[in-house]
């Protein structure tokens, strides 16, 4: 704090520290200068009056029950009371929407390939119902071996509701030491995942958003 750093020969005084967005947000950023800053350059305060700048990405907190497509047509429709010969159109877009939104690819913001998305979510639901398959037949053939236990069991008086109690708890267990296991061993291979991809890859449950 109250340090000077100096970039393209200006002189800035840091104001404040923050901490780094989630990985998982569209707003990614190295620093924030405030546009005044931008403008002292000469070339960058004269492009900045023209009306074919787009150097800047607006966001607006409409009203609740505002029609985007009303506040675009609002928004052309200025564009063209002082510029009669535009052809812009303004749109509004969800910020919800902008991540996967096809067109509106930003190098200011994060997007991402919903195709690739939903394909690698089928494979991972593939996986897991396999999985699960996989856990029936295993439970089936093991079901034959333990039949002589819970024979035993009943004889010596153990009741319905206790061998049942003490199947559960064994597949509860069971479960929850391969959850553990999955969670570790994500931990562990996220490092080297990310360093042979260009994307980050996080737990949401560790990075929220």
């Amino acid at each position: 704090m109250g340090q000077t750093i100096r970039l393209d020969s200006t002189d800035y005084v840091v104001k404040g520290i923050v901490r780094d967005n989630p990985a998982q947000s569209s707003f990614q950023f190295d620093l924030i200068l405030p546009i005044a800053a931008l403008l002292k350059n000469p070339e960058d305060a004269a492009n900045d009056r023209q009306w074919g700048n787009f150097n800047y990405q607006l966001f607006l907190q409409l009203v609740p029950g505002s029609s985007t497509k009303a506040v675009g047509a609002k928004l052309t429709n200025l564009f063209r009371t002082y510029k009669k010969d535009t052809h812009t159109i303004a749109s509004l877009l969800p910020l919800t929407d902008i991540h996967f939104a096809k067109g509106f690819q930003r190098d200011e913001l994060a997007s991402g390939n919903e195709r690739t998305t939903q394909i690698l979510g089928i494979v991972g639901l593939l996986i897991l119902i396999i999985a699960c398959i996989n856990y029936v037949n295993l439970s089936t053939a093991r079901a034959s071996t333990r039949s002589k236990e819970v024979g035993v069991k009943k004889l010596i008086g153990a009741e319905r509701g206790r061998l049942f109690g003490q199947f559960l708890t064994e597949s509860l267990v069971f479960t929850l030491l391969a959850l553990g296991l999955t969670l570790a061993l994500v931990e562990l291979l996220l490092p080297f995942l990310m360093t042979s991809r260009k994307n980050t890859l996080c737990l949401p449950s560790a990075t929220p958003a």
